[in-house]
């Protein structure tokens, strides 16, 4: 199983901060634009 993901910036606008939300930095704080996550996780069967 593997899984992968990665936080895209967008325009640090109102409208944005209230859908995608603010996430925290190492450091605990706000990070300085909102951005969407997105993961991905697969799972490769096997066969012989």
């Amino acid at each position: 199983m593997a899984i992968d993901g990665v936080q895209i910036d967008v325009p640090d606008a109102t409208d944005n901060a209230e859908v995608f939300e603010r996430g925290l930095s190492n450091r605990g704080m706000d990070t300085p634009f909102p951005g969407p996550k997105l993961s991905v996780s697969a799972n490769a069967a096997r066969t012989r």
